[in-house]
C-alpha cells in the first residue's frame, strides 16, 4: 500500500494507512478502492478515513443502543 501511495502522490502517513488497512480487515482490493475514495484529499487524516469508511466507534455504538432499549427519544436525537 506504501508503494502504491508513493507512486501515486498520496500524501497518507503510516498511521493513517495502518488505519485504512485494518478497517478493511486486510482485504487489499478494499482497501486500494478506499485509498482511491481518500486520494483526492491533501491532506488524508485519521479521522477522515474513519468518517469515509462508516466506522462508528465501540463507544458510540453502545450508547446508540442503550437509548433505543430504554427508549430515550431525547438521547436519540
Amino acid at each position: 500500500m506504501r508503494e502504491i501511495c508513493d507512486k501515486e502522490g498520496v500524501n497518507i502517513d503510516k498511521a493513517t494507512l495502518e488505519t485504512l488497512i485494518t478497517l478493511c480487515e486486510g482485504d487489499l482490493r478494499r482497501s486500494i478502492t478506499y485509498l482511491q475514495s481518500v486520494a483526492c484529499r491533501e491532506n488524508i487524516t485519521n479521522d477522515y478515513v474513519l468518517n469515509m469508511t462508516g466506522y462508528v466507534a465501540e463507544d458510540n455504538a453502545h450508547q446508540l443502543l442503550t437509548a433505543c432499549h430504554s427508549k430515550d427519544t431525547d438521547r436519540l436525537l
